[in-house]
């Protein structure tokens, strides 16, 4: 793995999790229904970012 593809790598990591905290904290807000919206988003992020990086691993070296 490159660095290049390291730092994709962990772009679309972090973007996975601060997106589904965030949206999250923004649902509950909207809704009422604080903390459990963002509690299942951010386990959503977590099993986004686990697949991610299940992929880069099985993928075929380029």
């Amino acid at each position: 793995m490159s660095a290049i593809e390291g730092y994709h790598l962990a772009l679309q990591i972090s973007s996975v999790l601060v997106c589904s905290v965030f949206g999250g904290i923004w649902l509950d807000r909207k809704l009422g229904t604080t903390p459990w919206l963002m509690l299942f988003l951010m386990f959503l992020g977590l099993v986004i970012a686990t697949y991610i990086i299940y992929r880069t691993v099985k993928e075929p070296h380029k």
